[in-house]
């Protein structure tokens, strides 16, 4: 079959970063389905793997944990799935990924697709749902029938989009999030966020004009290390900070005498582990109902067709710039 991958930890400039490659079509375990991924969003993991993990043994390494497709063949445990099934899930990292015509994925890591989406649509959410569903209620623990403020460190990106959405749909909070450009606010704007705060304004300033005494809840998707230090102000007593970028040093002594909680958001952890995987296909499974619903949509902002290299490239230097809004995604 056709995919895309690499041997060597390359950067974007050098030819073999990622290449077109034939590999065996993989063989659907007793646990797993055997998808034909139809469309695959891009995420930061990606490229942060595609730099630090080489293939062993002359195995490529295959990125992309994040796809939709049709299920193909089932392996003889699984449950509640059929051939034919139109599906989404975010993988293993410690499997070859989803940028190929065929993936093998455990199936209590999957759902069936929101009915109202196209392949497109649907792959742009399993990573980003998850971490954003995980994050509010597992980590944070925002109430679902009480009212409070939380802040999103992180503008218009794939989770932070998925936190606004899912907080408005499932609770009575307000959200506020930090943005850096017009074309961010206007997208904020649209998910319907209750305020803005300009990256130009440290974090109080904002607050302050906001009109807020404090935050309830921090989620930080990215910058964590340049705004941690101001956290601790706008922190109300006993409130919660999650966080899912990767600081290479985080002093928390600031948050000691506001009895913060302090914790991390790592979607991958469950599969890597085998720790509680069919709870991600559950959550899919909501995600879905919340879409057919309306309550929540898509994010998918930039399409690229054909399962290339170049085309996965272009979507690494997008993300890699720092610039993107919404989720990238490649329709095979």
């Amino acid at each position: 079959m056709k995919a895309v991958g690499y041997f060597e930890p390359e950067l974007l400039a050098t030819p073999k970063c990622l290449i077109d490659i034939d590999v065996d079509m993989p063989v659907a375990e007793s646990m797993d389905l055997l998808v034909e991924v139809k469309a695959v969003s891009v995420n930061p993991v990606d490229y942060k793997i595609r730099a630090s993990r080489r293939a062993e043994q002359e195995i490529p390494v295959i990125l992309g944990w994040d796809a939709a497709g049709v299920i193909m063949d089932i392996g003889e445990k699984v449950q509640g799935f059929k051939k034919g099934d139109l599906v989404y899930y975010a993988g293993d990292l410690m499997r070859p990924g989803s940028n190929a015509q065929y993936q093998a994925v455990d199936h209590r890591l999957v759902a069936k697709m929101p009915k109202s989406l196209s392949f497109a649509d649907a792959a742009a959410l399993p990573l980003t749902s998850l971490t954003a569903y995980e994050g509010l209620f597992s980590k944070l623990k925002v109430p679902m029938d009480k009212e409070f403020n939380i802040l999103i460190i992180g503008g218009a990106g794939g989770v932070s989009s998925l936190v606004l959405q899912l907080v408005k749909a499932l609770t009575k909070g307000r959200v506020f999030v930090t943005y850096g450009r017009q074309s961010t606010k206007e997208w904020l704007e649209e998910l319907g966020a209750d305020g803005l705060i300009n990256r130009q304004q440290t974090l109080l300033e904002g607050m302050q004009k906001l009109n807020l005494p404090y935050f309830d809840s921090i989620f930080s998707t990215t910058h964590t290390k340049e705004y941690f230090s101001e956290f601790y102000r706008i922190l109300r007593p006993f409130g919660d900070v999650c966080l899912i970028d990767d600081p290479d040093i985080l002093d928390i002594v600031s948050l000691k005498n506001k009895s913060a909680t302090i914790s991390w958001e790592a979607m991958f952890a469950k599969s890597l582990h085998k720790y509680d995987m069919e709870s991600q296909g559950e959550i899919l499974t909501t995600i879905a109902d919340l879409v057919d619903s309306g309550k929540i949509r898509s994010t998918t902002t930039t399409v690229l067709n054909g399962l290339t290299a170049s085309n996965f490239i272009k979507a690494h230097s997008i993300l890699e710039s720092g610039t993107s809004t919404g989720k990238i995604v490649v329709v095979y």
